[in-house]
This record gives C-alpha cells, structure tokens and sequence, in this order.
C-alpha cells in the first residue's frame, strides 16, 4: 500500500510485523494505558496456548493491515485490523498519541480507512469499545457506524459493537430490524 495522505503533514503508511509488533507493545500503554486488562494467558495452560498457536497459523492467509498514523516522519499513532470472515473487517485497535488527539486526524483516518475498505469488498467494519469511550463512539456514530450489539469480554468489561454496512440495502434492513425504519416495497421484496 501506498502511503495515504491525510492532510497538512498527516499521513499514513503500512508498517511491517517486525515494525508493528514492537512499537505496538512499548506505545499502547501510553494511549491505553489507564484501562484494566486482565492477561488471560496466565489462566491458560501451555496446551492451550499451543491449540490457539495452532489454532491462528490457520488464518494467517487473512487480510491484515498493520498500520502506523504519521506525521512527517514521526509516527504519532497506529491501526491494526484484519479481515474475519469473508465480509467482514474487524478494526482492532487504533491509538494517537495525546498531543495528536483532538486535531482530527482519527476522523480523516477513519474515512479513508472506510473508502479502502469498500474498494476491497469488505461489506462490514466491525469495531467494539468500551461503553464509556465517547472519544471514539462518538465519532464512529457520526461517520455512519451504528450499534449492533454489547458483548461482555473477562478481559477488558463492556464492549459496544459498531459496524459499517458499505451495501445501503443491507443498512436498510439493519435500521427496519431495529425498529427505526418502516420497509419501502423494494425491502418488502425480501421479507
């Protein structure tokens, strides 16, 4: 991938596992870091762990992205993200640092993110949050998101579940199942 203008001097580039990982590690406490995160592979046993090893080399062929947010040269913040079925794209963390936040560059990102995600085929992007995280439900909302579950994860608590429907038809069956849409006759044709 080609690196993706943002605006000013924001931009962003595909990083490699090897640059990912690391970074990744050191710097997502620095964003993330007054959440409480239980390590559930200290409950695992070194089966199990090897079963989930075996279990991920399977997908390993899926789609990833692997991102770092920049701002000229300095990374100011990252994405990663990767393909979970044959529809759907789960946005799983994305963090810009605090001296970046608040400039808009997560509302940029996220547009662009969307349009190269369309352009892939994806039908969804799917996302979960923390229910008191309106520095990102909000918006998420705003870009077109909408809510399609809660979920509660032992590790990190409560979780929103956003996610963008690309197809405006299946978005329209998606607002006539939760009850803010009436059908028009070309959705009474599916019922």
């Amino acid at each position: 991938m080609e690196s993706i203008h943002l605006f000013d001097s924001y931009y962003f580039r595909e990083a490699t596992p090897a640059e990912f990982g690391p970074f990744f590690e050191e710097n997502r406490p620095k964003v993330f870091g007054d959440n409480i995160t239980i390590n559930v592979e200290d409950w695992m046993t070194d089966e199990e762990k090897q079963k989930r090893k075996e279990l991920f080399s399977l997908i390993k062929s899926k789609f990833i992205l692997r991102i770092f947010i920049m701002k000229g040269d300095e990374i100011v913040g990252w994405h990663i993200g990767r393909q979970m079925d044959e529809e759907q794209y789960h946005m799983s963390n994305t963090g810009i640092f605090k001296e970046h936040q608040g400039k808009g560059i997560y509302r940029v990102f996220l547009q662009k993110m969307l349009e190269m995600l369309k352009e892939k085929g994806f039908q969804k992007a799917v996302s979960r949050h923390h229910a008191s995280n309106n520095n990102i439900l909000v918006p998420k909302l705003k870009a077109g998101f909408v809510i399609t579950g809660f979920e509660i994860d032992e590790r990190y608590g409560i979780f929103v579940l956003l996610s963008y429907v690309f197809n405006e038809k299946r978005l329209r069956a998606y607002q006539f199942r939760t009850g803010s849409l009436r059908p028009d006759d070309d959705l009474k044709k599916y019922l």
